[in-house]
């Protein structure tokens, strides 16, 4: 009220001060009035009036707001009112229980004898087409969960022995590796939750799926020594299980057999240090075997790798080491081993009772960079209760 008398005495000081203008009122009481007076209450009558209209409209608007927020609440609750008729409608055999997934906006029933075993919640990795060249193993990170039982130990018993298994189960599979306790689930109160990170070697086998066409990769950690084998055999094909010199004598095919041990070696040491890409091993192979053939040759001009001489050839079948019929069937092109550094963290929540697992792998080249993004999606978690 007081900005429309405000603005009522500034029209009327412009007007009649400034401008000169004139006016002459009466009221029904029969006072009249002249200039600036007249001009005062004529403006701050028309600011009034316009005050009241703005709040009429204010108003409306207001109650409209109001209506929709109540039509707004009734439809959601139409709406879970026959999401309940639809869950009790859905069939459910005798002896079965309902589950209802809200997230995924999916019913089904399971046998009642069956028992929950957890579930993966998230599951996503870098697409393949983002990958770097030579890049053959994609990130991931997977979130999956079981239920806490009357049998479930408290969190530091049950993270105790968590990490007793893991160190049994890792064995010649992987190692060394590291644990802590880490804080998940954001402040004022995070939960304490073991982490653990090691270097595991993991096998990937491309298989098509029939139902989308689309080829993907199934993964399992296996040991060392299959590590080493897989190395063997890449080794052995790429070199072709052959001698890459002419007619030589048992030394050079001894210094031949040397060299394939070392190559072994080198290829498993620069794999797990990241220095050497999985999809680029073939053309690392070549090249170190085109250096040792002009390196060991004596006065013979070395034949390229592949082309050796018949005599060198029947010394190199009982000589040289070889692969197997049935390990060469076994090799495949979208057959991998190779060492990766994987994360686990385990969350034990107790008031939803379940305990959380979040997993994260990736190869020796990129884990550094890669390992900070998931770090970033440990620290974005949240619980909602």
């Amino acid at each position: 009220m007081l900005s429309i008398l405000g603005a009522g005495l500034v029209a009327a000081i412009v007007c009649f001060g400034f401008l000169r203008s004139e006016a002459l009122g009466e009221t029904p009481t029969g006072w009249s009035l002249s200039g600036a007076v007249a001009g005062f209450l004529a403006a701050s009558a028309f600011a009034g009036g316009l005050f009241r209209e703005l709040e009429n409209s204010s108003a409306g608007v207001e109650k409209l707001r109001q209506q929709y927020d109540m039509e707004n609440q009734e439809l959601r609750r139409v709406n879970k009112e026959l999401e309940q008729k639809l869950i009790r409608g859905a069939p459910k055999p005798e002896e079965f229980e309902t589950e209802v997934d809200e997230r995924q906006r999916l019913v089904l029933s399971r046998p009642k004898e069956w028992e929950p075993v957890g579930a993966s919640v998230f599951a996503f990795q870098r697409p393949e087409r983002l990958l770097r060249k030579g890049d053959t193993f994609p990130p991931y990170v997977r979130v999956s969960y079981e239920p806490i039982t009357a049998a479930t130990p408290d969190p530091d018993v049950y993270y105790r022995e968590l990490q007793q298994r893991f160190e049994r189960g890792l064995g010649s599979r992987g190692g060394p590796y590291r644990s802590e306790i880490v804080g998940i689930g954001g402040e004022p109160a995070p939960i304490p939750s073991l982490k653990l990170v090691a270097r595991t070697y993991v096998k990937t086998v491309l298989h098509l799926n029939l139902l989308t066409g689309q080829e993907e990769r199934v993964r399992s950690i296996v040991r060392l020594e299959d590590f080493e084998a897989h190395v063997a055999t890449r080794v052995n094909k790429v070199l072709g299980g052959r001698v890459p010199f002419g007619k030589l004598g048992w030394d050079q095919l001894s210094q031949w057999q040397d060299f394939q041990v070392r190559l072994r070696q080198e290829v498993q040491d620069e794999l797990e240090s990241g220095r050497l890409e999985y999809g680029d091993l073939a053309g690392f192979i070549e090249e170190r075997a085109g250096t040792v053939a002009s390196r060991t040759s004596t006065g013979e001009e070395s034949a390229p790798v592949g082309q050796a001489s018949d005599a060198a050839m029947d010394q190199g079948a009982e000589a040289a080491e070889n692969i197997t019929a049935a390990e060469e069937d076994m090799l495949s092109e979208s057959e991998e081993v190779l060492p990766v550094a994987e994360m686990w963290v385990c969350c034990y929540h107790r008031g939803l009772r379940k305990v959380f697992f979040f997993e994260f792998a990736d190869n020796s080249t990129d884990y550094r960079n890669s390992s900070a993004v998931f770090n970033s999606v440990l620290q974005s978690v949240r619980f909602l209760s």
